[in-house]
């Protein structure tokens, strides 16, 4: 299977869920190309793997490479517009999260792949993981009575792993896709509070 990979400044590309180091010790996978807005961070992933060509136009890439499946990385607030460009192209791709900064962007990808049967898919390996995989167990077996709330918590290290990790965008809420400090959560905290 020939495989690209978009905006591979991602910490996921080689850290964390490591989608290119798992699929590069897959037999029948190869690398065939390798972008990132920033050359030298895309120099840097493709020595580790293999020494693939790399690009800084993904498009550019698409094109030379022809590949049979991508995985798109990259900066949340431009995700859904790649999306919809490999959908266009007909290329099946997986897609880190979160696809799109608001349900509308998330819907059209999804719309427009279900209208075009494309395969498209959200990695989401914390469903897969041994933890989960126990609790399964555990609810099935009626070992916790009836679930009415459920809390998880995923103890990570601190944002400097994402400067360490050639992803410093992260830390920049206009490219990770974060809300202005006057919504979300953080409007709610600064409601009144509830009468009791």
């Amino acid at each position: 299977m020939r495989v690209a990979a978009i905006e591979v400044s991602h910490w996921h590309s080689l850290y964390d869920a490591a989608y290119l180091r798992i699929l590069s010790g897959i037999p029948g996978v190869e690398f065939v190309g390798l972008h990132d807005p920033d050359a030298a961070v895309a120099a840097k992933r493709a020595r580790e793997l293999g020494a693939p060509p790399v690009f800084t136009d993904y498009r550019e890439m698409l094109d030379k490479t022809k590949p049979d499946f991508v995985v798109a990385l990259g900066r949340h607030s431009g995700m859904a517009e790649t999306a919809l460009h490999l959908l266009e192209r007909g290329v099946p791709f997986m897609m880190e999260k979160p696809m799109g900064l608001h349900a509308g962007e998330v819907s059209r990808i999804a719309d427009k792949a279900a209208a075009q049967k494309a395969f498209v898919a959200v990695a989401f390996p914390q469903r897969y993981s041994p933890f989960v995989a126990r609790a399964r167990q555990m609810i099935a077996e009626g070992r916790f009575g009836t679930l009415s709330h459920l809390y998880f918590r995923l103890n990570r290290p601190t944002s400097a792993r994402y400067p360490a990790w050639d992803s410093p965008w992260m830390l920049d809420p206009a490219q990770a896709g974060r809300l202005p400090a006057q919504s979300g959560l953080a409007r709610l905290r600064s409601l009144p509070p509830p009468h009791r």
